[in-house]
């Protein structure tokens, strides 16, 4: 049994049940995503530790945090309590930003597409997969009675089992080199064949009567063109006369037909009014304040007249128009925030999109966070659009990162319930 085999034997069905419970996911789907993080975040491992140097650092990391190999005898009844995966899940998240950096959203994403789980949960598995494998090699190396030298060996003897397990969607990412009967083919370019030196030498003697020949016929093909034009000539000049059609237009064809001309004017023909008067019958309709208005006369003011207000079609079609608006803008500034998180005001994204076309408020973000120990935690929101709400909460991660953020300060969470047109939430932690 290989060592990566032996790592999946060690977690229980109960395990993955409970963490499909967890993540909202069917079982499959959290088996097969589970398997790919930990062999994604293995393979990661063994990348990082190229020199002695990062061997040290995995060293230390294993010391430093206590990963001998109990998470195994407790991992079944951490995936049973929430409080307590989210805890694993965030101290694992602190160790791939460690050991895998930038990659980190690559392999979510490869993950997320190979396994059919949502990006979310695909970051969860594979923060999850990182205590799990530090402890497992912490365990072989206390087993062992491993050190520098070692670790180096065991890492040599498991490299190509781990490699070659990898798809070759994820392999990309790391960019191994398979050198096993799975490896991937490689082309070789044939060396071409050497001349001799004698058949380098252009043999003149046969090429220069051709090239001799070839001017020849070049200078007669140029002669015949251009020196035969200069010489002919035309002996009477005649102008061509085209007969001018019989289907030529004249004003009278664009007067109407008799036959249409005879029929009687439409009567029923509704004037359409100018923008002004739409507006004004606008006006007249909302702050209107009693069925009649009262116009006063300009010279008198003594005499009053009233004029009945007849709503008619149009004047029923903008009331009618204005009003759907009013629901909508109604409906869309609905925000339901949940207890202790923040929200992203105003159009932050691009309809139905995860592309980011306010900064302002992102500014304001990194305002807080930049030069600071502080940390925030990023959140889609569950219901409709759950998915373009994980898009647009590692969009904002990426923005962050790209303006001076750690890693290490920025976690996406699970989704949580509430209302937002920008489908996310945020929390900033001290």
């Amino acid at each position: 049994m290989d060592f990566l085999s032996k790592i999946k034997s060690n977690i229980s069905a109960k395990t993955v049940e409970n963490l499909s419970s967890f993540l909202g996911e069917n079982l499959p789907e959290v088996e097969s995503g589970l398997g790919l993080s930990l062999n994604s975040f293995f393979a990661g491992l063994l990348k990082y530790a190229d020199s002695d140097v990062e061997l040290t650092n995995i060293i230390n990391v294993l010391n430093d945090g206590g990963h001998t190999g109990d998470i195994f005898n407790n991992i079944e009844s951490f995936s049973s309590n929430f409080e307590k995966t989210q805890l694993l899940v965030t101290i694992g998240n602190n160790i791939s930003a460690h050991f895998l950096g930038k990659k980190v959203p690559l392999l979510v994403e490869k993950i997320s597409d190979i396994s059919e789980v949502r990006k979310t949960s695909a970051a969860s598995l594979l923060s999850l997969s990182a205590p799990i494998i530090l402890g497992s090699i912490g365990k072989t190396m206390k087993e062992g009675n491993l050190d520098l030298a070692g670790l180096r060996n065991h890492f040599k003897d498991i490299n190509e089992g781990v490699i070659n397990a990898l798809p070759p969607a994820i392999n990309n990412i790391f960019q191994f080199k398979k050198t096993s009967n799975n490896s991937y083919p490689t082309t070789t370019t044939p060396a071409k064949p050497q001349k001799d030196k004698k058949d380098k030498k252009t043999n003149w003697a046969v090429v220069l009567p051709w090239v001799i020949l070839g001017i020849a016929g070049l200078s007669a093909l140029y002669y015949a063109k251009f020196a035969t034009k200069n010489t002919l000539t035309v002996p009477n000049e005649q102008t061509i006369v085209t007969e001018k059609p019989d289907t030529d237009l004249k004003s009278e064809d664009f007067l109407p037909d008799s036959s249409v001309a005879a029929l009687p004017v439409e009567k029923n023909i509704v004037p359409v009014e100018s923008s002004e008067e739409i507006k004004s019958t606008e006006i007249a309709v909302f702050n209107k304040p009693q069925e009649n208005i009262k116009i006063e006369s300009s010279t008198t003011k003594e005499k009053t007249k009233t004029t009945p207000i007849t709503e008619n079609n149009t004047t029923k079609s903008i009331v009618d128009k204005l009003s759907e608006k009013k629901s909508t803008a109604t409906k869309t500034e609905e925000v339901k925030t949940p207890n202790g998180w923040s929200t992203l005001n105003g159009n932050v994204f691009k309809k139905n999109s995860a592309e980011i076309t306010s900064f302002k408020l992102v500014n304001t973000i990194v305002n807080q966070l930049i030069y600071s120990s502080k940390t925030i935690k990023i959140s889609p929101l569950a219901g409709r659009d759950r998915t373009l709400g994980e898009d647009r909460a590692y969009a904002l991660r990426d923005v962050l990162i790209e303006n001076g953020i750690s890693e290490n300060q920025i976690t996406i969470s699970s989704a949580v319930s509430g209302e937002n047109p920008n489908r996310i939430v945020y929390r900033i932690v001290n």
